[in-house]
């Protein structure tokens, strides 16, 4: 059972939908599928430290909520946010989150 799988499972059911299966790529992969599963976001977590990537649309609104859900499991999350555009969809950009990561 995957990750995702487990912790949808695990999660609080009235919330957690279940995990979807993406299959866009060579390499299909899960997604957690429901309503403020950011409750129980600490259980998708496999270490101490996470980095949230988001946009400068949706940081605002959910980064703190997100942030603060895994700080009270005690995972450290890092904020990384980046512009809303197609030019965020680069080698360039992923290049920057991960010497933002590197840099958390």
């Amino acid at each position: 059972m995957s990750q995702i799988r487990a912790a949808c499972n695990a999660g609080v059911p009235e919330t957690a939908l279940g995990p979807v299966v993406i299959r866009a790529s060579a390499r299909p992969y899960e997604v957690a599928v429901g309503r403020r599963l950011f409750k129980t976001i600490a259980s998708f977590v496999g270490s101490s430290s996470v980095a949230i990537v988001s946009d400068l649309h949706v940081a605002p609104i959910w980064a703190d909520v997100v942030c603060t859900a895994l700080e009270q499991r005690d995972v450290r999350p890092a904020k990384i946010t980046i512009a809303p555009t197609e030019t965020s969809k680069s080698l360039k950009q992923v290049e920057t989150i991960c010497e933002q990561m590197a840099a958390a």
